[in-house]
């Protein structure tokens, strides 16, 4: 099997690009608390269990909650708190920061949550990367494959969830390593699929979906004779032992069994109701919501990364070469993933950027760009999609689902105001820097990949289609303009890095505005009118 880093010097200048878009923001999800602390719950209440099991002790998440505010995402017995998240964040992270804290002092909350995106998280994504980016290369176009590599790593979903430490990515990279690894003979490959197949659901228990058909065709991948279906099953279990007893393990010292999960003991009486009815959450599919997933404004994958709709079409091309002996495998995964979505109960995720619940769909969608395509309208997409998608993900890359159309509500009107996060990483006062080094660097991204993928004619080709998405970002009214508007002014209040009130009245007057503070908004506006 070829090696996973790339020797030619382009891809690797390509993937230094990717790390530098991943290191470069330090997105916060913000709270009334003055240190500018984070609190989005898919991520925090993973923090806050890894924070608990090394520096006091207890699976219990009581002690970070007491020192560093509360979370919601919480589990409840015997009157003590737990991460309701699947373990597997925890059992990866722990001895990371564990290793850490032989060396150095216990991390602040900020701290812990930069270490364990940069050290725990980013791993993941670059073994991802690096497994698409060789399995495209298979098909001999260098140039497909680093364009492409640039269009996963800053214009899909991948990268917003590879800037919280959260289980999608992670679950993503286990369940395409799974794949990569199921498919081969060798002892090694075996070992290495049993333990990403193990993994996934211990990142995010509904990715053993992903997993069914992927296993099937691991233990057919030598035929149906007995002897080579025991002795890859064999193979598969001694190395996904491992992650399923450290997960059993978890939760039965959480929940008092190792079959237990956190969601049958949600402390939110909403989170119980959407996990409590059907199985697990899971009823009849309503299909309807697979509309929204892929094609809406507000959370549609083929809108924030519309590259992929090309990935999708090129899946079900049968005259697809590079992918005969696999579409049937992958088709039945990604239909296993859409089947859970339509028929989860919180299928919408809440806060989120994409449709993060079926985020592992994303590399096998880039896998369909193998077939042909006119490369001028590939160069173009992709392009188009690292601006669409990669601008919030780097700005805020948990948008809120007060929205019908983030963009016009709240990307560009954040983006004009001159609001960023943190940068370069977690160190910096964005507010000095803006938004400005982000959008060129995810400019100069767009470019480059569009010509990796188009040549001059995908390049130009990308500024009709921007424009196109503009009209079209512009014209379509959200559903609730007063909630919208609500919730982008709450948001801006609690903005970090906490921005300074500019110099002078006008100024003065449109910062408080787009923060809907009516009070100082009319003092500035008096102030200025009395001026001569």
């Amino acid at each position: 099997m070829a090696p996973l880093l790339p020797k030619n010097r382009r891809s690797r200048i390509v993937l230094l690009a990717i790390l530098v878009g991943w290191l470069w923001p330090f997105p916060y999800f913000n709270t009334l608390r003055s240190d500018g602390t984070i609190n989005n719950p898919n991520e925090v209440t993973r923090v806050y269990a890894v924070a608990a099991l090394v520096d006091d002790g207890s699976w219990s998440i009581d002690a970070p909650i007491k020192r560093w505010g509360g979370v919601d995402d919480k589990a409840q017995r015997d009157a003590k708190m737990y991460s309701s998240k699947a373990p597997g964040t925890t059992l990866v992270g722990a001895p990371v920061y564990g290793l850490y804290r032989v060396f150095g002092a216990a991390l602040s909350k900020r701290e812990l949550t930069w270490f364990l995106r940069v050290v725990v998280g980013f791993p993941f994504s670059l073994f991802l990367l690096l497994l698409l980016r060789r399995e495209l290369a298979r098909s001999g176009d260098e140039d497909l494959a680093d364009g492409v590599l640039l269009c996963v790593g800053l214009g899909s979903m991948i990268y917003p969830y590879t800037l919280l430490f959260a289980g999608h990515g992670m679950a993503a990279a286990c369940v395409f390593a799974a794949y990569i690894y199921g498919r081969s003979n060798s002892r090694q490959s075996m070992l290495l699929f049993g333990f990403f197949a193990a993994l996934a659901p211990a990142m995010e228990y509904p990715h053993a979906l992903a997993i069914l058909p992927l296993g099937l065709r691991f233990l057919l991948a030598e035929g149906r004779q007995t002897r080579a279906l025991l002795r890859r099953a064999a193979h598969a279990l001694a190395a996904g032992s491992l992650p399923i007893a450290a997960t059993c393990y978890a939760q039965s010292a959480m929940f008092g069994g190792f079959s237990k999960t956190g969601y049958s003991f949600l402390e939110n009486n909403a989170y119980k109701d959407l996990h409590g009815g059907g199985f697990f959450g899971i009823s009849l599919p309503h299909f309807e919501r697979l509309g929204t997933a892929f094609f809406s404004l507000e959370l549609g994958m083929f809108f924030f990364t519309p590259l992929l709709l090309f990935g999708a079409i090129g899946l079900i091309n049968k005259r697809n070469i590079a992918l005969r002996g696999e579409r049937g495998w992958i088709l039945a995964l990604i239909g296993l993933e859409l089947l859970f979505l339509a028929g989860h109960g919180g299928w919408r995720g809440g806060w989120s950027l994409g449709p993060r619940y079926i985020l592992p769909v994303v590399p096998f969608l880039f896998l369909g760009l193998t077939a042909s395509f006119r490369p001028a309208l590939l160069g173009a997409f992709a392009g188009v999609s690292i601006l669409v998608c990669g601008l919030p993900s780097a700005l805020y890359p948990h948008l809120s689902d007060s929205f019908s159309n983030p963009w016009a509500s709240f990307v560009l009107p954040a983006i004009k105001s001159g609001l960023a996060p943190y940068q370069p990483g977690a160190f910096a006062e964005g507010a000095s820097w803006g938004p400005g080094v982000i959008l060129g660097g995810l400019s100069i991204a767009a470019f480059s990949s569009a010509r990796l993928l188009g040549g001059r004619a995908g390049l130009s080709l990308m500024f009709p289609l921007l424009l196109i998405y503009s009209l079209v970002v512009r014209s379509i009214p959200e559903r609730d303009p007063n909630a919208a508007r609500s919730e982008t002014c709450r948001l801006y209040k609690l903005w970090e890095p906490r921005v300074k009130r500019p110099v002078g009245d006008l100024a003065a007057a449109q910062f408080n505005a787009e923060r809907c503070r009516a009070q100082g908004l009319i003092k500035a506006i008096q102030t200025a009118e009395e001026k001569p």
